[in-house]
C-alpha cells in the first residue's frame, strides 16, 4: 500500500483521545532543530551520541548515562580520527578501565562507526554539513544507508541519536509501528525496499497535509497507539 487508509487527522484525533486535549498532545510534541543548529554540532559529539546508543540497546539507559564520563575519558572525548585509528590492542586495553561497560562486541562498534563516520566526515567536509543536509521526504531510505554502512546502527538505534541531536526522525518503536500497521501502511517494521518506499510516500503525505514534522508525526503516531 503507498497511501495510508485515513487521513493523519483521525491519528491526530486519536492521539488527542488518549492524551486528554489538544494541548496536553501539543504539549508532548517537539520540532527538530534547524539545519544551522545541526551544521554547528561537531564530528567528536555525532560519535559519541552514536556510541551511547549502541550501549543503550538492550541495556539501562541510566547505567550507560552514568558510566559515559567514563566512556568520555577512555575514548579520547571521542576524538573521531583518534577512535578510527585505534587499534586491536588499544581497543582490548579499554577492557582493563573502570567504569564502562566491558561488552566487547559493542567496543568494537566504536572504532567502526568512527571509520564510517570519518568517511563521510571528509567527503562532506564534517558530519554536521553532512545530517543538516537530509530531506525529510528521504528519511527511510537515509536511516536505512546508515544502518548498512555503521555497526549495529539498525532499528531505531541509529534514530534515536539522530532525535537527540536534532535531525527531523521517525523513530521505529512499538508502539510507531503498531499505528502504521493499524493504518495499513506496512505489515511489519520497514526492513524491505518495498516497505520504506510504502513509508516514506505515507510520510510525506501526512508532512504535506498536517504540516508537521517527522518528529511530531513519529510522536503522534507513538501516542495513537498507546
Amino acid at each position: 500500500m503507498t497511501k495510508p487508509a485515513k487521513s493523519f487527522t483521525d491519528t491526530e484525533a486519536l492521539a488527542i483521545a488518549r492524551c486528554g486535549s489538544e494541548q496536553a498532545l501539543a504539549d508532548q510534541l517537539s520540532k527538530p532543530a534547524t539545519p544551522a543548529e545541526v551544521r554547528a554540532i561537531t564530528d567528536d559529539r555525532w560519535l559519541s551520541d552514536f556510541s551511547k546508543s549502541v550501549f543503550q540497546a538492550g541495556f539501562s539507559w541510566k547505567v550507560v548515562e552514568d558510566k559515559w564520563p567514563a566512556f568520555e575519558r577512555v575514548f579520547l572525548q571521542f576524538d573521531l580520527p583518534g577512535c578510527a585509528a585505534m587499534s586491536d590492542e588499544a581497543l582490548e586495553n579499554t577492557l582493563k578501565e573502570e567504569g564502562i561497560i566491558r561488552n566487547w562486541m559493542k567496543i568494537k562498534t566504536i572504532r567502526d562507526n568512527a571509520r564510517m563516520l570519518q568517511d563521510l566526515s571528509q567527503h562532506y567536509g564534517n558530519l554536521g554539513t553532512f545530517f543538516s543536509d537530509w530531506q525529510s521526504t528521504e528519511y527511510c531510505d537515509n536511516v536505512h544507508q546508515l544502518a548498512a554502512s555503521g555497526a549495529r546502527l539498525g532499528g531505531k538505534t541509529a534514530q534515536l541519536t539522530l532525535r537527540r541531536l536534532g535531525v527531523d526522525s521517525l523513530i521505529y518503536t512499538n508502539d510507531v509501528i503498531a499505528a502504521l500497521k493499524r493504518e495499513g501502511v506496512i505489515n511489519s517494521a520497514p526492513t524491505s525496499a518495498k516497505a520504506r518506499t510504502a513509508l516514506q510516500q505515507t510520510l510525506n503525505q501526512w508532512m504535506a497535509e498536517s504540516g508537521r514534522s517527522l518528529n511530531e508525526i513519529s510522536k503522534i503516531l507513538a501516542l495513537s497507539a498507546g
